[in-house]
């Protein structure tokens, strides 16, 4: 894991996470209730605009142990990094990234995982496999 945060920039953007989860299993997601997880891929679409940017909010979703602050905590602890997409671009980029799975006809597991503070429908996706990057940088964990 050291080498992946050496190669993540400090600079602001938006990311998407991509976990992998092994077995079928249901997980609560604070207040917002649980989420019934099935073998596969899920991407979580995310941004990093405070202090430290990139690096420091991937550092965190690197880590299992830990308070759970964001609906991603609660899900992460039960699946394995495999792969990080990201973009210096501003803000507008984690909507129209949101939507690039939702139109690519990626499974939406949890309405509102995410995205309480915006207007998209979900920005956790599920899929069988990672796709093609589509954004600048891709970055492999396994």
């Amino acid at each position: 894991m050291k080498k992946i945060k050496e190669s993540i920039t400090t600079e602001k953007g938006v990311y998407v996470l991509f976990l992998e989860c092994n077995r079928n299993l249901t997980v609560r997601v604070g207040s917002f209730g649980e989420l019934a997880v099935k073998p596969g891929i899920y991407a979580y679409v995310g941004s990093a605009f405070g202090g430290g940017g990139l690096k420091s909010r991937l550092g965190r979703h690197f880590k299992t142990a830990k308070k759970c602050r964001w609906h991603i905590d609660y899900i992460r602890r039960h699946m394995r990094a495999k792969a990080v997409w990201y973009t210096n671009e501003g803000v507008d980029a984690e909507h129209r990234t949101a939507r690039r799975f939702i139109e690519g006809g990626a499974e939406i597991p949890m309405k509102g995982f995410g995205s309480s503070d915006c207007s998209c429908i979900s920005h956790l996706f599920y899929m069988e496999s990672i796709p093609e990057p589509f954004l600048p940088f891709s970055v492999e964990i396994s």
